[in-house]
């Protein structure tokens, strides 16, 4: 390999396989792009009077899990599956933390800006799925289980796994390894799946962004 056969690599590979993936998946692809916005929109419209650090860091968690969202469905289209896995269990420890920090009762907010670099953040859905946080939260049980589904499905493309290794193969041309960007058609069937998960979680990010901020205002009108 050469300096120029690297750069295709990296620039030009990622538009053909780009097209490729839109061409295949359209349907899905353009649904995707309908709900992002609508999630997105809905997080402009939060209202930001009386923001104090505590509104601003849940709003940074929701944000954070926007757009880690999007990055990994950008990912996703040039068929880079491992790393697109990986951003989806930011997306979900993230709404997670944005609801744990969203009770001015709960300790959560106030011991992660004591120690943030030391902070078991691998646990944030483990803290969310207790009963009496739960309750705090005004959470309904099935929205915390299916985000926790979402998100712990993805554990192992943190590590050097089976699947991990086999994302790089190309099993539509005899199992060949591919270096960078690839669109495999053996792999339609989980590209779709793998959509059709983003866009589920355009809407549950939807349906959350209202809770954490209407939290807010409650516990903290109630200590006033």
């Amino acid at each position: 390999m050469n300096r120029d056969e690297l750069r295709f690599e990296i620039f030009s590979s990622l538009k053909e396989v780009d097209e490729k993936f839109q061409a295949e998946h359209e349907e899905l692809v353009s649904s995707f792009l309908d709900s992002f916005c609508k999630a997105y929109n809905a997080f402009e419209e939060i209202d930001e009077s009386d923001i104090d650090k505590q509104f601003a860091t849940v709003e940074m968690y929701i944000f954070n899990s926007l757009n880690n969202l999007l990055v990994s469905f950008s990912l996703l289209l040039s068929g880079f599956l491992v790393p697109s896995g990986n951003l989806m269990r930011n997306f979900g420890e993230s709404i997670a933390l944005s609801l744990l920090c969203s009770s001015y009762n709960l300790h959560y907010y106030k011991t992660i800006s004591k120690t943030p670099t030391q902070y078991p953040y691998q646990k944030v859905l483990t803290y969310l799925l207790k009963n009496q946080n739960i309750k705090e939260l005004n959470l309904v049980k099935a929205g915390v289980d299916k985000l926790a589904c979402i998100t712990r499905q993805y554990n192992n493309y943190s590590h050097a796994s089976v699947f991990s290794m086999g994302s790089i193969f190309n099993f539509s041309k005899s199992g060949k390894v591919y270096l960078g960007a690839f669109y495999d058609h053996s792999k339609s069937k989980v590209y779709k799946k793998e959509l059709r998960i983003r866009i589920s979680a355009c809407a549950l990010i939807e349906n959350v962004i209202p809770v954490p901020i209407n939290n807010l205002r409650l516990t903290k009108k109630r200590q006033t």
